[in-house]
Formats: structure tokens, C-alpha cells, sequence
């Protein structure tokens, strides 16, 4: 038996296949983008900050400059918490966006804030926020923040 090869075949097969590679290279970017928005969930429920890399950059709301660097980001931390007595945020990302290149995201939303006042009751907050995200080893890292209030 002879099998014979038609060139609607040919172009049948090819379509499968480019559609194939269409779906996992989208696949790829919806699960990355979809472990960004989980983390931020987890963030949010437990109240835990994100790892970050070493060349870190923060500009939270109400400092008088950003913190470079991991070690300056720990300490700046540690004195808003000091400042800012059992500080509860919740971020609400309105779009999470990875790079082709799937080692860099950026997000982008509204965030609500907040904390113990040192004369009793709370200070509430909102505003809005970026981050950029950075995938080192497998693994997004928060590479640099920056918010604002909301007037």
C-alpha cells in the first residue's frame, strides 16, 4: 500500500500544529500571570510580603524616600511596622501583565491599608500601587514598589 501525501493534508497538519504551539505558548504566560495573582491572594490573606531580590526597590505611601536594596527594605519594613501597628493591606490588582520574554511582570491596582493609631483606634487608607515582578530560578520575585494615596 502506498500512502500518499495531499498538500490539504500538509496544511491541515501544519494548522494543528502552529495552533498546538499557540495554545502552550499561552498557556505559559496565563500560568505565569495566574501565580502572580496567587501570590497576591496569599499576600493578602496572610498578610505575608512577597520574597524579594536583592536590588530591591520600595516606595511605600507616607515615606520620605524609597528603600534600595534588600537590606534597606528590611529595615525600612521593620520601622513602618514599628510606625504603623499591626498594619493590614489588601492589594486588588487591575491587570497583571508578563513579558514575552516570562521573566519580568508588572502589576498594577488599588490597595487599601490599615493600622493601629498610637492614641487608639485605626487609620484606614487607600490608594494606588505598581510593582514589578522579576523571575529568578523559577521563582517571581518582587523587584521594585511604588504607591500613592488615593485624594
Amino acid at each position: 500500500m502506498k500512502i500518499t501525501f495531499q498538500p490539504k493534508t500538509a496544511q491541515r497538519l501544519l494548522l494543528v500544529l502552529l495552533t498546538a504551539i499557540l495554545c502552550v505558548t499561552a498557556t505559559f504566560a496565563q500560568s505565569d500571570e495566574q501565580t502572580i495573582r496567587d501570590m497576591i491572594k496569599q499576600e493578602n490573606e496572610n498578610q505575608v510580603r512577597p520574597k524579594t531580590t536583592e536590588e530591591v526597590i520600595l516606595a511605600p505611601v507616607g515615606t520620605p524616600r524609597p528603600f534600595v536594596g534588600k537590606q534597606a527594605y528590611v529595615a525600612g519594613i521593620q520601622e513602618l511596622s514599628k510606625m504603623r501597628p499591626n498594619t493590614k493591606l489588601n492589594r486588588v490588582p487591575e491587570r497583571v501583565v508578563v513579558a514575552e520574554s516570562k521573566d519580568l511582570a508588572y502589576e498594577y491596582g488599588n490597595q487599601t491599608m490599615s493600622w493601629d493609631k498610637p492614641e487608639g483606634g485605626r487609620s484606614e487608607g487607600q490608594g494606588s500601587y505598581i510593582r514589578i515582578w522579576r523571575k529568578i530560578n523559577g521563582e517571581w520575585l518582587l523587584e521594585a514598589f511604588m504607591a500613592r494615596p488615593n485624594q
